[in-house]
């Protein structure tokens, strides 16, 4: 560790959001949903509408996943 108490380690080193104080990052967050707010690019879902694209969702990752190794074990 060094001085700050951080790890000296690069792999660890914090970089970008990491280095603002928590408050800070939050207020950056709570700045940028409602800057999303406004432009309409939030999703306002149900919690029905959520359970319901929960396992389409699922369905999707494990078709990608699948698609993925078929197109390695062809490849390789």
């Amino acid at each position: 560790m060094d001085d700050s108490g951080r790890d000296s380690d690069a792999s660890k080193r914090l970089t970008g959001f990491a280095l603002l104080p928590e408050e800070r990052r939050r207020e950056v967050a709570r700045i940028g949903g409602k800057a999303a707010q406004r432009s309409g690019d939030v999703r306002r879902w149900s919690a029905q509408t959520a359970r319901e694209m929960s396992p389409l969702g699922v369905v999707a990752a494990r078709s990608k996943r699948k698609a993925r190794a078929s197109s390695h074990a062809s490849t390789g």
